[in-house]
């Protein structure tokens, strides 16, 4: 991985608890896979839990989820490697480590969400399935957490 500015705090811890991180390219998009089942990956997930609702979720049983990865990120002091940036906004930014909980411990949407996925599934959402987990974020789903649409969400529910 590529030197990182100090700014991005844990970067470093965050990719040693996910040390089976993956790329692949399907259909021309570059994806990262972040295994975030095992024992190691759940005890650091919990490290960066801000809430008790979020420490109940991160105990749920989880899947890997694949992130879209953008091509290439330039800021005005270094290239940062968009494995590192994307990692660096899941730590930084509540809504991202709040849609990757979404994502990692929720269920296939069915429908998939009308604001995000869906039809808009082309360009806008980060995730390859929209999901959702009932009762967290009022069962919006994970990319509109991460856009921080959760109320504009079809699978949102205020009363959840």
């Amino acid at each position: 991985m590529a030197t990182t500015p100090s700014s991005f705090g844990d970067l470093d811890a965050f990719n040693a608890a996910f040390n089976g991180t993956t790329t692949r390219e399907i259909n021309g998009v570059k994806w990262l896979t972040l295994p975030t089942g095992s024992e190691a990956n759940r005890r650091f997930l919990e490290s960066l839990c801000m809430n008790d609702e979020e420490l109940g979720v991160i105990q749920q049983p989880s899947q890997d989820i694949e992130i879209k990865m953008p091509t290439t990120t330039t800021t005005t002091t270094t290239t940062t490697t968009t494995v590192d940036l994307i990692i660096a906004k899941i730590i930084r930014r509540e809504g991202y480590f709040s849609a990757m909980l979404a994502q990692s411990r929720g269920r296939p949407c069915t429908p998939e969400c009308t604001n995000k996925c869906g039809s808009a599934r082309g360009s806008s959402t980060p995730f390859r399935e929209c999901r959702s987990l009932p009762g967290f974020r009022n069962g919006a789903c994970a990319s509109c957490i991460w856009a921080s649409h959760n109320r504009q969400c079809s699978h949102h529910h205020p009363h959840q």
